[in-house]
């Protein structure tokens, strides 16, 4: 490490009075590097009791997180205590991450809430739970549920009821499932081949009183310089911001699907894409599919690639796709 920033730095004279050097490139939050009496390295956050979360703090290998009472201006501190000192090099630079995360917060609530989620990332590193890097193929196809999600169905059904109704991390056969429309979703490259890839029989088969919908993504590859342009970490962050200001009781519910469709916050994701067009199609009486049952004595679990040209017969329109996913059911 070049420069400790923990270095000269006094120890605190208690663990209820830390003294600490507060971090400017975290402004307008009251973000402080420390020393613990016995010369651990801490970071705390000054914060207004309001903005304190309401649960249990997550238990955090190697860190010790915790929440105390200022006695004399009742405000509250959050704290970072970093128990191991081989770590300090990983823990200077996790430190800096958080102070970047939390000067973007919005408002103090969110950057306390950006502290907490920033500590489970440090906390599969150290574990060592870290889990294979998903492939360009698998981020550009999270990358698209997670558009439709947030710019699609959130503004028709609420984004409470966007995020409950993502159920292919659940295992579900189709990635999102409406009180009465299904709706498959596929992102492509503009580059590659004028296909899409069904990955079993179940993902275009009908499911009883429900309108089923192709949804197809195609995006560009792109520069991190371009305006608009994405990669995962990206994606992730907007939908969980928008999450924590507007339905923070689906945030879990969130979270629960990015870890199970196996999202990384402390991965690299280097890939970045400018979404470039959608597609909407009906899959009804005619679309080419192969569905359960069709071929009784096998072959099954197939997969198979699907051609663009030979579906363009059954694109609707967004208003199309609008209706039968406020309304629900097959529309006349």
């Amino acid at each position: 490490m070049d420069e400790d920033p923990w270095a000269g730095l006094e120890r605190s004279p208690s663990d209820q009075a830390f003294r600490g050097h507060l971090i400017s490139a975290a402004r307008p939050w009251e973000l402080f590097r420390a020393l613990s009496p016995a010369g651990n390295r801490v970071l705390f956050m000054v914060h207004d009791a309001r903005s304190s979360p309401s649960g249990r703090l997550p238990a955090i290998a190697g860190i010790a997180l915790s929440i105390r009472e200022r006695l004399h201006d009742g405000k509250r501190i959050l704290a970072l205590r970093l128990e191991e000192g081989e770590y300090a090099d990983i823990f200077a630079k996790f430190c800096d991450d958080i102070a970047e995360t939390v000067a973007g917060a919005s408002t103090e609530a969110l950057a306390v809430r950006a502290i907490i989620d920033q500590a489970a990332r440090w906390q599969a590193l150290l574990r060592g739970a870290r889990r294979e890097v998903l492939g360009p193929q698998a981020q550009l196809g999270l990358i698209g549920e997670l558009r439709l999600l947030l710019d699609t169905l959130a503004p028709m059904t609420g984004l409470h009821a966007a995020v409950g109704s993502w159920r292919g991390p659940s295992g579900y056969p189709k990635d999102f499932e409406l009180p009465a429309t299904c709706i498959e979703c596929k992102a492509r490259t503009a580059s590659g081949k004028g296909t899409v890839r069904i990955t079993s029989e179940d993902q275009l088969t009908d499911e009883p009183g429900h309108s089923l919908l192709l949804h197809v993504s195609t995006f560009a590859c792109a520069d991190s310089t371009v305006s608009g342009a994405v990669n995962l970490h990206g994606a992730v962050a907007r939908v969980r911001k928008a999450v924590d200001l507007t339905a923070a009781f689906a945030r879990s519910r969130l979270d629960e699907g990015l870890d199970t469709v196996g999202y990384d916050g402390a991965h690299s994701y280097d890939f970045w894409w400018l979404h470039v067009g959608t597609a909407w199609h009906e899959v009804r009486d005619g679309f080419p599919r192969i569905v359960p049952g069709m071929y009784p004595e096998g072959p099954s679990g197939l997969s198979y690639d699907l051609s663009l040209s030979s579906i363009r017969a059954h694109a609707v329109s967004d208003d199309r796709a609008g209706q039968l996913i406020r309304a629900g059911g097959r529309i006349a």
